[in-house]
């Protein structure tokens, strides 16, 4: 979840029901600079980068994590576009409704 909530928040998006103390307690800091560099700049990933994240973790446990922030990647960006569509159906309506006045 703190893999999940924490690209949620480099990407804008805050949950307010969320404790984010927690990121802090389960993420060190290599591993966010690991995860907002997956996230922000992916072509800029080295093999270098996924050996090391700061903790001992099996190469299923890393390939979880990349997974896990690709998919919270997709949701964010899902959520802005899904966000624009709702903000110009309602400008259109908006629109509408003052041209048929």
């Amino acid at each position: 979840m703190a893999v999940w909530y924490y690209v949620h928040r480099v990407e804008g998006i805050f949950h307010d029901d969320y404790n984010y103390r927690t990121v802090n307690l389960f993420l060190n800091i290599k591993l966010k600079t690991f995860i907002k560099k997956l996230v922000c700049y992916p072509c800029e990933i080295k093999v270098d980068d996924f050996k090391d994240f700061g903790i001992d973790l099996t190469f299923e446990e890393r390939v979880h994590i990349v997974l896990l922030a690709a998919e919270a990647r997709k949701q964010a960006a899902l959520l802005y576009g899904l966000r624009a569509v709702a903000k110009y159906q309602t400008e259109l309506r908006a629109r509408h409704r003052i041209n048929t006045s």
